[in-house]
C-alpha cells in the first residue's frame, strides 16, 4: 500500500492493526503508557491521604488553642466545604 492511500483490503487492515498493536506494546514497555486502572487506583490513594491530612488540621489547632473552639469549628467547616467543592468540580 502506498503512503496516503486508505487500507482497502482485509490484509492491509490486518497489517495496520498489527503494527498499531506492536507500537502500543513498545510504548508500554518503554514506560510511556500506563494502565488506566492502576493510575486511577494510585490517584485515589493519594487524594484520600491528602484529605486525611487536611481534616486532621482542626484537631491539631484545637490542641494548640484549647480556649478557642470557634477557630476549630471554622476550620472544620471551611475544609469540609472546600473538599466537597473539589469533589463535585469536573477537573
Amino acid at each position: 500500500m502506498t503512503p496516503g492511500r486508505r487500507a482497502t483490503t482485509t490484509g492491509d487492515r490486518l497489517r495496520i492493526a498489527q503494527a498499531e498493536r506492536v507500537e502500543l506494546e513498545n510504548q508500554v514497555r518503554a514506560g510511556r503508557l500506563l494502565d488506566a486502572d492502576k493510575v486511577r487506583t494510585e490517584w485515589a490513594s493519594i487524594v484520600l491521604a491528602i484529605k486525611s491530612r487536611l481534616m486532621a488540621i482542626p484537631a491539631r489547632v484545637a490542641a494548640a488553642h484549647p480556649n478557642n473552639p470557634a477557630i476549630v469549628a471554622t476550620l472544620e467547616t471551611e475544609l469540609t466545604a472546600a473538599l466537597n467543592e473539589i469533589a463535585t468540580d469536573e477537573l
